[in-house]
């Protein structure tokens, strides 16, 4: 279920982060589903635990999920934190597109590298 590259320049917790939300977002994770222990998840993806507990504490700074003493980890019933925020997306997009233009760069090689983004893990 989960896809980690070792060789990514991404660190391994923030991999784990967004293949968490990538999840939500098609439905494979729904809310209040319970998420493995950190011990547990750690061995699952063959990972150090510390990577698994960094990657929990962004998620639950991000508030995605939420632990309970005793009852272990689930999937928030709060969702729209990671729902597009298409606003803030056009008003970055348009930031970029301006900033490229003054520094030279041509349409060209800002969609190359739109493209390079898309396609990393």
């Amino acid at each position: 279920m989960f896809k980690l590259d070792s060789s990514s320049q991404k660190p391994l917790y923030k991999q784990v982060v967004d293949e968490t939300k990538k999840l939500i977002t098609k439905g494979m994770l729904k809310e209040n589903d319970k998420m493995p222990s950190i011990r547990e998840f750690a061995k699952i993806l063959n990972v150090n635990i510390s990577t698994v507990q960094k990657a929990y504490q962004e998620l639950e700074k991000e508030k995605i999920i939420v632990t309970i003493v005793g009852r272990g980890t689930f999937i928030t019933e709060n969702l729209d934190a990671i729902k597009p925020n298409y606003e803030l997306i056009d008003t970055l997009l348009e930031e970029l597109v301006r900033e490229a233009k003054i520094c030279g760069i041509t349409k060209e090689d800002l969609i190359k590298k739109i493209d390079e983004v898309f396609m990393e893990k």
